[in-house]
């Protein structure tokens, strides 16, 4: 029953409807039973009441997802997508710019592209981070996106290390190398397991199944959080080229944390990510992991 008045908003009614209504009945009240000085009181205590809980509910509301259902969310994913499509073109046209003034021109031999690949996944990640934003409600200096990659045996065995794209945090002191080798990391359970994704709402829960290790930054928030982290491989019949790592967390509020169920249409938040929103992004980024791996042999063939 105290479920089904907070969800159908009986509580908002009568603390901005009903109470409000009440206060002029208090006036009417004969002075026999009550002074004059004790209605003026009550009075303005139910008036600065009001204006207090009208203030709370309306943030409470602003809390809660625009977005009302996976078709509204979907259509937001693939806006954002769009965009970043976008500023890739962009790139390229200024290039043609700069090729005409004979400064910064293209030198194919030496750079194979004609944009900074390391940069633009850094931008798809940046407007991936923007989007959850937009859908869970957190703040955008709450939330981070990280991807770490490293080249195949079968690409370069020279070169299998784990490199950072974005996302370093300052405060980590451990080599990616060493780090992703800590068990207790998402990064150590992709890699050594055949688990496409890990999504873990509760970051203390995490820590408490050893399926998550708090980092400096999950400390000063109390450990309250969500994180959800995914391969993301360049490959082809079965045979990876590049590996990748593209991880999103939450400081402070939890993913779900302003998000009715309701609004979800059944789906969990899990689910609306992996189904709706990641698969845009996760092309983008294999497209770009493609670039990397064919500059990548290119250069060595030159060095040969």
């Amino acid at each position: 029953m105290k479920k089904f008045i907070k969800d159908n908003g009986i509580y908002e009614w009568i603390f901005i409807t009903l109470i409000p209504c009440v206060a002029p009945l208090i006036s009417l009240i004969p002075d026999i039973y009550i002074s004059a000085n004790a209605k003026n009181i009550m009075l303005a205590l139910i008036a600065i009441f009001s204006m207090i809980i009208s203030i709370i509910i309306l943030r409470k509301k602003q809390k809660k997802i625009k977005l009302n259902n996976t078709n509204e969310i979907t259509a937001f994913a693939y806006t954002s997508a769009y965009k970043t499509i976008q500023n890739k073109r962009n790139r390229l046209l200024q290039r043609t710019y700069d090729n005409k003034t004979n400064s910064d021109k293209i030198n194919f031999s030496e750079n194979i592209l004609p944009y900074n690949v390391h940069d633009y996944i850094e931008y798809i990640c940046y407007e991936l981070n923007a989007l959850v934003s937009q859908i869970t409600s957190i703040n955008y200096e709450y939330l981070s996106v990280s991807f770490i990659y490293r080249y195949s045996e079968d690409t370069d065995k020279n070169d299998t290390n784990w490199k950072w794209i974005t996302g370093k945090e300052i405060e980590t002191k451990l080599d990616l190398n060493d780090f992703v080798n800590y068990e207790h990391t998402v990064y150590y359970q992709l890699i050594n397991s055949k688990k496409k994704y890990i999504y873990i709402d509760d970051k203390k829960i995490g820590v408490d199944l050893n399926q998550y290790h708090m980092g400096n930054r999950d400390k000063s928030f109390n450990g309250i959080g969500s994180i959800f982290s995914t391969k993301i491989n360049f490959s082809n019949n079965g045979k990876v080229f590049v590996h990748g790592i593209l991880t999103i967390s939450s400081y402070g509020e939890k993913f779900t944390s302003n998000i009715q169920k309701e609004s979800l249409v059944g789906n969990d938040f899990k689910n609306l990510f992996i189904y709706r929103v990641l698969p845009y992004y996760e092309k983008l980024i294999q497209t770009e992991l493609g670039y990397m791996y064919f500059r990548h042999i290119s250069k060595n063939n030159i060095i040969k």
